[in-house]
């Protein structure tokens, strides 16, 4: 009986006992900045043409612009579209990180001139009609 009850208790009691919902979930680790050695990096040269729009959502990084989303309609899923058909791998998705445009990389105190670079050229082609170009270094994690 002394020993079919030490079974049914297998932890400790008190204060100090292990219960599921007192335990804390794992702290997430901060993600570290991209590297060859945990992912790829590969470029989009991108033409936006005159009446549209980059056609891209992203989320700061201290270390890029993380894509949360591609939209359906503008020059990059233009890229898309081409990549697909024949670079499948260099196609624009969410969870990638764009680390430079047009020669602008994330500084020591923001990503902002990076953001406004693509605002720039999208606003031009867009708004004022003046086609643009950028060139955009992009960082994949191999577990992406």
């Amino acid at each position: 009986p002394q020993q079919q009850q030490q079974q049914q208790q297998p932890f400790a009691q008190g204060p100090d006992a292990y219960t599921p919902a007192s335990v804390p979930p794992p702290a997430k680790a901060e993600e570290s900045p991209p590297s060859a050695d945990s992912g790829r990096f590969f470029s989009i040269d991108l033409q936006v043409p005159s009446g549209l729009k980059v056609g891209v959502s992203v989320n700061y990084k201290s270390f890029g612009l993380q894509v949360s989303e591609v939209g359906e309609s503008g020059a990059m899923a233009q890229w898309n579209a081409r990549s697909q058909a024949t670079f499948p791998e260099d196609v624009l998705r969410t969870g990638d990180v764009i680390v430079e445009v047009n020669g602008l990389k994330p500084d020591a105190v923001s990503t902002q001139g990076m953001t406004e670079e693509l605002k720039r050229v999208s606003k031009l082609a867009a708004e004022d009609q003046i086609p643009g170009d950028i060139f955009c270094v992009v960082f994949r994690r191999r577990d992406a």
